[in-house]
């Protein structure tokens, strides 16, 4: 089986991946903290993206991010215990909701976030077809509740 994950669209709150699996068992595409960072254009999404350097609410600069950490920065599970802030406090946009649309076929496809091991003070987003069937989604990264 083959899956891919290709930049389809791309604004300063939103990014989608269009993500296609093929026939055959299980497999995930990772798509690296670096290049999440480097397809998101300045704005709110860069800004959670760039924890690395810049850190985000309760995460300092140069953290090694764990999954629950990283969970919180790009599925939002548990961002205000992990993260702290928001829109309202601490100047920092909320946390990234990544929400993924199934397009066709018989498979399914989910998505996950965990260190990066290449780069461990940023989070990766892991992208699985879990069954054996074909199968295309969206996968969209997005700051809830924001314009543009």
């Amino acid at each position: 089986m083959a899956i891919t994950a290709t930049l389809v669209y791309s604004s300063p709150t939103r990014m989608a991946y269009l993500v296609v699996a093929t026939a055959g068992s299980a497999e995930t595409v990772t798509i690296p903290g670096a290049t999440l960072l480097a397809d998101a254009p300045n704005g709110p999404l860069k800004q959670v993206l760039n924890v690395a350097a810049a850190g985000y609410g309760k995460i300092a600069a140069g953290t090694t991010i764990t999954q629950a950490l990283a969970r919180s920065l790009l599925l939002g599970d548990s961002a205000i215990t992990n993260i702290g802030g928001s829109a309202q406090t601490g100047g920092f946009p909320k946390p990234i909701i990544t929400r993924v649309e199934q397009r066709s076929g018989t498979g399914t496809i989910v998505a996950d976030a965990d260190t990066d091991p290449g780069a461990p003070t940023q989070p990766e987003l892991n992208i699985t077809a879990t069954a054996a069937g074909a199968a295309s989604a969206m996968v969209w990264l997005e700051i809830p509740g924001a314009i543009g």
